[in-house]
């Protein structure tokens, strides 16, 4: 080995080992602190790349999932008001064959038309009343429609559709007895109903069934029963429509734990793996240290040939 009392290459050496110990430490320092074995693009290109796709991936089935229970909290608010409405057409039945009976005079009937107008406004006032987040979700008017759209997927695209129906105030119920709702579904037989107008609500729904008399109450009869027959077909599609986003949450709650647990495993740190090697580097820096002190004595070494 050369001695030489210019050109120290050992203590070059040593001075390149020590920086790149250094350098180790300062990344596995950097794991440690930020729990994250990928801090940029130099730690691993790839795993970045999976990493973030991952994270886009789990980022949007936790949105998709809020906003499914956004949308299981707005049927059952639905539900909740429709319930309201069917005691009230079941109320309305009642009279209005009560209303049937021959035995009655027009002065009876017009007592109990009274109540009947008075739960017609009750019908009227809860499709108006029922809101969601601002929206009205009962009068057909949910966000300029009868559709309602939620998106309850990570990707674009996913979404589902369930239609509010056509309102459920009492001359909707009036027209879809009559006539069917817009999907062309009927809920009853054919009849004719004597509507008149109920002074006791204004506005364009300002109607109802008549039972000042034995024919009317009897026709109306037909028309609440295909009117609690199209409101629980209603509910129906609303609690199948609950059922499916609870579904789904439970399905992409499941996806997103593996997706986690995956990303983990890419991109977290392993602590007992970087302590071991932040030990193993903390033991080469010292030793590079040692050395060096050794290296830097070459130069008094070769003064002392020439003493």
């Amino acid at each position: 080995m050369s001695i030489s009392s210019v050109t120290n290459t050992s203590a070059l050496q040593g001075i390149n080992n020590l920086s790149k110990t250094h350098s180790k430490l300062n990344s596995i320092m950097e794991k440690l602190a930020s729990g994250k074995r990928i801090n940029s693009a130099k730690d691993d290109a790839a795993g970045l790349l999976i990493s973030d796709r991952l994270s886009s991936q789990l980022n949007g089935l936790y949105q998709a999932n809020r906003n499914a229970n956004d949308g299981i909290a707005l049927y059952q608010v639905a539900e909740g008001a429709l319930d309201e409405t069917t005691s009230s057409l079941q109320r309305m039945r009642t009279l209005a064959i009560q209303a049937s009976n021959g035995t009655l005079s027009n002065s009876d009937r017009q007592a109990l038309q009274t109540e009947f107008d008075q739960l017609a406004a009750g019908i009227d006032s809860t499709a108006e009343n029922t809101t969601y987040n601002g929206e009205q979700i009962l009068n057909g008017a949910a966000n300029g429609g009868n559709t309602i759209t939620l998106h309850v997927g990570p990707n674009s695209g996913d979404t589902v559709s369930s239609a509010l129906d056509d309102g459920f105030r009492m001359q909707d119920l009036v027209n879809v007895a009559q006539n069917g709702d817009s999907a062309g579904n009927t809920y009853g037989g054919p009849f004719t109903a004597n509507v008149q107008s109920n002074s006791a609500v204004s506005g364009p729904s300002s109607q109802t069934l008549s039972i000042s008399s034995q024919a009317d109450a009897e026709s109306a009869i037909s028309a609440i029963d295909s009117m609690i027959s199209y409101v629980d077909s209603s509910r129906a599609g609303m609690g199948a429509m609950q059922n499916r986003l609870e579904s789904t949450i439970n399905n992409q709650s499941n996806i997103a734990e593996n997706i986690a647990d995956a990303n983990s495993r890419i991109r977290d740190a392993d602590y007992a793996e970087e302590v071991s090697n932040m030990i193993t580097q903390s033991i080469l820096e010292r030793a590079t240290v040692s050395m060096q002190s050794q290296a830097n004595a070459k130069p008094k070494m070769a003064l002392a040939l020439l003493q």
